[in-house]
Formats: structure tokens, C-alpha cells, sequence
């Protein structure tokens, strides 16, 4: 396998993962968009003490 590919792999991961937060706060629209965003740092913050 090229090892271009492990450079590779985490940032198309960290790309769609912005594509599926960009998607999903379209949907959501500009009322929801603080508390979308407080929820992903409320996952992080606890995943990383826990």
C-alpha cells in the first residue's frame, strides 16, 4: 500500500466529518446551531475525562 495513504486517511475522515456537521446544521438551521455545537463539545469533553 502507498504510504501516502496513511496521511491520507485521517484527513479524508476529518473531511467528512465536516461535511456530515455542515449537512446536518443546514437542516437544522441557525436556531438549533448553538445547541448542535454544545452537544459535539459536551461528547468530546466527556469522552476525554471519562
Amino acid at each position: 500500500m502507498n504510504p501516502l495513504v496513511w496521511v491520507w486517511i485521517p484527513k479524508m475522515k476529518a473531511d467528512m466529518e465536516l461535511a456530515c456537521d455542515e449537512y446536518v446544521l443546514e437542516i437544522l438551521g441557525e436556531k438549533e446551531s448553538i445547541p448542535y455545537g454544545m452537544t459535539l463539545l459536551s461528547g468530546i469533553f466527556t469522552s476525554k475525562i471519562g
